[in-house]
C-alpha cells in the first residue's frame, strides 16, 4: 500500500493543470483594453477559454513526453 495520490495515466494531466499559472483575468483586461472596441465580451472570453485549452494541451504534452523513458 502507497501514501499519497496514485495518478498513474492522469499524471501529465495533473501536472499541466498545477503549473498553468495564468491570470486569465488579466488576459481579459489585455484583450478587452485592445480589442475590446472590435470583439465582443463573449468573442473575448472565447477567445481566452481556447488558450487557456491551448496552454493545457501543450503542457499535457510536455509532461506526457518527460515521463516516457
Amino acid at each position: 500500500m502507497a501514501a499519497g495520490l496514485d495518478l498513474g495515466q492522469n499524471l501529465a494531466t495533473y501536472l499541466a493543470k498545477t503549473q498553468a499559472h495564468i491570470s486569465y483575468e488579466k488576459l481579459i483586461a489585455i484583450l478587452q483594453e485592445e480589442l475590446g472596441n472590435i470583439l465582443s465580451q463573449e468573442e473575448i472570453e472565447e477567445i481566452v477559454q481556447k488558450t487557456e485549452n491551448d496552454i493545457l494541451d501543450c503542457l499535457q504534452q510536455k509532461f506526457q513526453h518527460s515521463n516516457v523513458g
